[in-house]
């Protein structure tokens, strides 16, 4: 074999193997984090004072039939949970039937203090979950982001915005962005 058929023959290979590679990867499922189909929404039943309990509903509601559901809360220091509620669990849940628990926390102190929410469901036959966090503002945290609401800081979108983040008077940092509608 002459150098220039070997050649062609290396160059012929190379292209096949390509395409059978495209071929692989445009069958192949798409790379990316799924989302769980359901979403987790919360109600809370009072403003949030430090030291009194505060009920809270949370619901589950899934766009699809889910079922084995489980739902694992934890807070911070400044938030108690009842050990009972740390753990919550449905037998199924539906577009028309969502799944509700009501749940008791009790604000220590003033501030934000944030509840974490992690759920699973069987969806289709596989496991898939989401989590959310729910911040309370206890005391004066939640006065100062009324107050922070009624101010007059241009944000990115209006004319004057320069995109810069900002504080609320508790500490926690603002970030406005400039938002548009999708056609």
């Amino acid at each position: 074999m002459t150098a220039a058929a070997g050649l062609a023959l290396g160059a012929a290979a190379l292209l096949a193997s390509g395409a059978a590679a495209q071929r692989t990867a445009a069958d192949a499922p798409i790379a990316g984090k799924p989302v769980a189909p359901f979403a987790i929404e919360h109600d809370l039943g009072a403003a949030p004072v430090s030291g009194v309990p505060l009920e809270i509903l949370l619901t589950l509601r899934p766009r699809t039939p889910v079922a084995a559901i489980e739902m694992t809360l934890s807070a911070d220091d400044g938030l108690s949970i009842d050990a009972s509620d740390e753990r919550l669990a449905a037998p199924a849940a539906s577009p028309d039937a969502p799944a509700e628990w009501r749940i008791v926390v009790v604000p220590l102190a003033d501030g934000v203090q944030r509840l974490r929410v992690y759920a699973e469901a069987d969806v289709g036959g596989e496991r898939q979950g989401r989590s959310v966090v729910i911040t309370l503002r206890v005391g004066a945290a939640a006065g100062a982001v009324r107050g922070a609401k009624k101010s007059s800081v241009p944000s990115a979108a209006e004319p004057g915005g320069d995109g810069r983040d900002d504080r609320a008077a508790d500490g926690e940092r603002i970030i406005r962005l400039p938002s548009s509608e999708r056609r």
